[in-house]
């Protein structure tokens, strides 16, 4: 059976790009986008390890999957379609999402909405362009290629950031963005896959029994139904078989993909998307959504350069195979 309606406002609102936020100077920084509770001093320093993935890396092997939902799963929506995909190389992805100290540390500042929630909570509100430059200081901490290339590229990037993926892994010159060995988002497969943990069901934990409120939705993410409209600290909901935490609900996250409705052929080996599209794939509901949008098979967008309370991000690199 296929619903639509539970997403159709979300879509409305992510496409009509309200954000409910006040423009930052050009420097990216304010007075008080923080609240004053963290130290700015020595952001040239390396990130401490405490503020990478607060529970560290998962590393996925490569394997063939199915990705989508098949035409009878509860809350399906028909940009689903049920494939086959693999993946040909191994990755790693972050086993939470970003932190608010984690970017403020890196990046330089914390656009988030919810200060309040504290530092172990999800970076929020920030847009495609300033997740990738997160991933691309990872990698220059690392000392690994860079997979994006931004407007003022260097020790201090140009703020409104305005990023795209490096020419060197784009498709134009052969090479895909898992080819690049720095860190990066996921695509929308590595996603899916590390959502799924090898499983089937429409949730990481079992079936979904309603579009509207549900327990097991409950216990893995923070939605509507149990979030108090709000984000919440990261890995404080149980994690899926692989160790990752807030796949499901906290904050929808960006994938390196652009979005197109259909999702491809019977069998497709490492997919990337469309080279342009209007908008930037998103992932795994939100404190706002409901449970039919915590599914491993859910898909959402977002134009690039639009940032919402309830989107947020996590990182990931490919492995030598």
């Amino acid at each position: 059976m296929v619903r639509t309606p539970y997403i159709v406002l979300l879509m409305t609102s992510i496409l009509a790009g309200c954000t409910g936020r006040a423009t930052l100077p050009a420097n990216g920084r304010s007075d008080d986008d923080d609240g004053g509770r963290w130290d700015r001093s020595g952001l040239d320093r390396p990130i401490p390890d405490r503020l990478w993935p607060t529970a560290g890396w998962v590393t996925i092997q490569p394997d063939t999957f199915l990705m989508g939902s098949p035409e009878s799963e509860f809350c399906r929506l028909e940009n689903e379609r049920l494939h086959h995909v693999t993946l040909s190389r191994p990755y790693e992805i972050g086993a939470t999402e970003v932190t608010q100290a984690a970017f403020l540390h890196a990046v330089g500042h914390n656009p988030s909405t919810f200060l309040a929630c504290g530092p172990d909570c999800p970076v929020d509100s920030v847009d495609w362009s300033s997740a990738v430059v997160y991933c691309n200081r990872l990698s220059e901490q690392a000392h690994l290629d860079k997979c994006y290339s931004c407007v003022g590229d260097g020790a201090q990037y140009a703020f409104p950031y305005d990023c795209t993926v490096r020419s060197e892994f784009d498709g134009t010159k052969g090479k895909q963005i898992y080819d690049c060995p720095g860190y990066r988002l996921p695509t929308e497969a590595e996603w899916e896959r590390a959502y799924r943990a090898g499983g089937s069901s429409p949730l990481f934990n079992g079936p979904i029994a309603s579009c509207f409120t549900d327990p097991l939705a409950g216990a893995i993410g923070w939605y509507v139904g149990n979030s108090g409209k709000q984000a919440h600290p990261v890995g404080t909901r149980i994690p899926n078989a692989w160790g990752l935490y807030d796949m499901a609900g906290n904050l929808w996250e960006w994938v390196n993909d652009w979005y197109r409705p259909d999702l491809g052929g019977d069998l497709v080996q490492d997919p990337v998307g469309p080279s342009i599209a209007q908008g930037k794939v998103l992932r795994g509901g939100a404190w706002i959504g409901s449970p039919g949008s915590l599914r491993g098979a859910s898909r959402n967008q977002n134009m690039r350069h639009k940032t919402l309370s309830f989107v947020g991000f996590r990182c990931a690199r490919t492995l030598p195979n």
